[in-house]
């Protein structure tokens, strides 16, 4: 058992542990054997002097009051551009120490520090050189030396990689030197440069192709592989090639005049249809080659001057290269955009030449017209050309523009006579050039059927089912309506000339390839109740909803059709990468159910995104056309038959 002592030493030891840890007292305690001990309060006390600066007061009075003499203590800092104010208490007067910035501050010095820096005079490490135009390491360029001498370091400066022949070089955004140097040390101005080859890589990454502006015309020189660094010296020109191993390829400068050295085979494409087709109202534009030396016409041109005119085999070779006449005819940038595409056979080039005419129907351009005559005499001469000069041949298809002459046509008759006329070319062509392949036709959609006083046309229907139904005969581009037409309301001004031959491209690759293409479509409609479900086919999804590019009449240009129209179109919503949603106002009971997609229009309406016959929806198609404009695929005009579950 534990005695009184015991009791008073344990007595002893609270007392003294409340005394050190309760007290409100500072002071100094002995806990025992003569060891001193700061009260809890003195502890406190001390850390909260020692701690004061980190401390944030409102005001510089509270600051005072919280700290004690030789304290640290911070306010915050009015202003926007700094944080904190750093002050010592000293003898309860508020000394200020220091300021710091915030992030806004921070952000502001770092970006005044940057525009002093690039407004400063060029400089340079060489004291013997005050004035310089320097690369991003300060070595000189182009200097004034401090005698007043202007002096050219000519040694591998920028330019180098993009024309061989100068050690420094400014050029145009196309490459085209405006002011350079060129390593013998002469000075070349826009006049004396404009004439030397230049060399360029263009196209995709991972697929891009060297060219050269030979006499300002762009000459093609690779056409497989991924070629890429060219420079020029001394009549040649030097780039690297990856086509599986990496190799450099030396090449001379081509010859004007001369076909690419890779072409082996030359594919004649035939364009014919009515004015759409010769590019009516459409002045030329394209004037410059697109590729001098593999995009090749005839020697009279793409084509007649005038359309009723008769084509003669002297009129076929020697081939020169492709450009627009008298007007801008679709099909020239449509092969234009097949070799921006790759989509001509690495060794293959292109034969163009239209032979349609203005305002007429599909029975005068059949076999047995002058139209489809001239076709075929330049489809023989030009035969004869390639046997010359040993390039094989072929036709891979006939590109129609037409349908407008046809617009009233009884329902199948349209069909009937494409179906006879591409018969007809396909025997003839095959007959001429021994060529195994068939030649289809690659057509597209009228859209412009209400700015001839009609509210609707079964051709343009007629015109996508003949090529669903028949895949291997026919490929349908689509629809026009994406367009914006003349001031007639019918023809297309010159820029949209040639974005529809763009628009064929990617179909008329796919024949070249020898796949199947179809354009965007509805490929079904299922009614349950009050809702229809729509599922697109759409060639490079997702399907997009665009009202800014073509403005929605309504529902995006979809309507509930029967014969007693016994619903209406309430809502449409997009569901997916292919599919539509379509909400009718209450169940319909006509017969004859339908969805019509961009199939009516209002009466002498004009053709286009505005006003003409149209649908809201596309497809993602990352192409784009000469100009960098995107190149879509969208719906076509439509009555979809509906199931019902």
């Amino acid at each position: 058992m534990s005695g009184p002592s015991d009791l008073a030493r344990l007595t002893a030891t609270i007392d003294a542990a409340n005394e050190l840890l309760l007290t409100d007292e500072i002071k100094m305690m002995d806990v025992g054997d003569g060891v001193m001990r700061p009260t809890n309060a003195k502890a406190i006390s001390d850390l909260a002097s020692q701690m004061s600066g980190a401390m944030v007061y409102t005001s510089v009075s509270l600051g005072l009051a919280g700290t004690v003499s030789s304290g640290y203590f911070s306010v915050l800092a009015p202003g926007s551009l700094e944080y904190l104010i750093l002050y010592r208490n000293d003898a309860g007067v508020a000394t200020e120490v220091d300021r710091y910035p915030n992030a806004t501050g921070t952000k502001k010095a770092s970006e005044t520090a940057q525009a002093a820096y690039e407004l400063s005079p060029s400089r340079t490490l060489s004291p013997e050189i005050p004035w310089a135009v320097v690369d991003e390491f300060l070595r000189v360029i182009l200097g004034v030396r401090a005698d007043g001498v202007v002096s050219a370091i000519l040694d591998k400066l920028p330019g180098l990689d993009l024309i061989g022949d100068y050690a420094w070089a400014i050029t145009d955004v196309n490459g085209v030197v405006l002011l350079g140097i060129k390593w013998s040390g002469e000075l070349v101005t826009f006049a004396q440069a404009s004439t030397i080859p230049v060399a360029y890589a263009s196209g995709p990454n991972g697929a891009q192709d060297i060219w050269m502006l030979v006499g300002g015309e762009p000459y093609q020189l690779t056409s497989s592989g991924d070629n890429y660094n060219p420079t020029v010296a001394s009549g040649q020109i030097f780039f690297v090639k990856r086509d599986g191993p990496v190799q450099q390829v030396t090449l001379s400068v081509p010859v004007v005049g001369q076909l690419a050295t890779f072409v082996l085979e030359v594919l004649h494409i035939i364009g014919s249809g009515q004015s759409l087709c010769m590019g009516s109202t459409s002045p030329a534009t394209t004037l410059q080659p697109p590729a001098a030396n593999r995009l090749l016409t005839i020697q009279d041109g793409v084509r007649l001057t005038v359309d009723t005119d008769v084509l003669a085999s002297g009129m076929v070779a020697p081939f020169k290269p492709m450009i627009a006449k008298n007007w801008e005819t679709p099909a020239v940038q449509l092969t234009a955009q097949i070799n921006r595409l790759r989509g001509l056979p690495a060794r293959a080039a292109s034969l163009t030449s239209v032979h349609g005419r203005g305002g007429v129907g599909i029975t005068n351009l059949w076999k047995g017209t002058q139209p489809y005559a001239n076709a075929i005499t330049a489809v023989t001469a030009a035969k004869a050309e390639c046997d010359r000069l040993g390039y094989g041949y072929r036709v891979p298809f006939i590109d129609w523009i037409h349908g407008e002459n046809d617009r009233s046509s009884a329902t199948g008759l349209y069909t009937s006579r494409l179906m006879q006329m591409q018969a007809d070319y396909e025997m003839d062509i095959k007959a001429i050039t021994g060529q195994s392949q068939g030649v289809p036709l690659l057509l597209d959609q009228i859209s412009n059927w209400t700015a001839y006083g009609d509210t609707e046309s079964l051709v343009p229907f007629e015109q996508l089912q003949i090529a669903l139904d028949n895949p291997k005969r026919f490929l349908c581009a689509g629809p026009k309506y994406w367009a914006q037409s003349s001031p007639d309301g019918i023809h297309l001004p010159s820029q949209n000339s040639m974005r529809l031959g763009a628009q064929h491209a990617r179909a008329g690759q796919a024949i070249i390839d020898g796949h199947s293409w179809l354009p965007t479509h509805c490929v079904s409609a299922v009614r349950s109740g009050a809702t229809v479900t729509l599922k697109f086919h759409v060639p490079s999804g997702p399907l997009v909803i665009d009202t800014v590019n073509v403005i929605d009449p309504g529902n995006w240009g979809i309507r509930w059709v029967d014969d007693s129209m016994s619903a209406t179109v309430s809502a449409v919503r997009l569901v997916g990468n292919d599919a539509v949603i379509v909400t009718l106002n209450s169940v319909p009971a006509g017969t004859n159910q339908k969805i019509g997609i961009a199939d009516i229009g209002t009466t002498n309406a004009a053709a286009g995104p505005v006003t003409g016959p149209r649908a809201c929806l596309r497809d993602s198609n990352p192409d784009l056309d000469a100009y960098g404009q995107p190149v879509f695929n969208w719906a076509c005009h439509q009555r979809v038959p509906v199931t019902t579950i």
